[in-house]
């Protein structure tokens, strides 16, 4: 599924086709709440609840994994804590910031 060599038009059409969720594992003070767009393709769990919080994350379609961005290691971390409880788990290397602007 979702691979290093898949595009960035590729990933942002199975976003929008919500055929993969957006993950957002940024400590709470760190997102806009209000912000629509990012509800309507955001899951977000702070990297410190994913534990409590498994019950909420969809197994039935593979996950992106976002943080702050390429060098972020929360989502590296993250990512091999979801695929350790069983899920079908992707690093993206781009923030929301990024993102939005193909979705909007």
């Amino acid at each position: 599924f979702p691979s290093h060599d898949m595009s960035l038009e590729e990933t942002i059409k199975l976003i929008k086709a919500r055929k993969v969720t957006l993950l957002d594992v940024r400590p709470s003070d760190e997102v806009l709440k209000s912000d629509t767009l990012y509800k309507k393709y955001v899951l977000h769990i702070p990297l410190d609840q994913l534990k409590d919080a498994k019950d909420k994350i969809p197994a039935s379609k593979p996950l992106l994994v976002i943080c702050r961005g390429r060098l972020c290691v929360m989502s590296s971390e993250s990512t091999v804590y979801i695929r350790k409880l069983g899920f079908n788990a992707y690093r993206l290397d781009m923030t929301w910031y990024q993102i939005e602007k193909f979705l909007g």
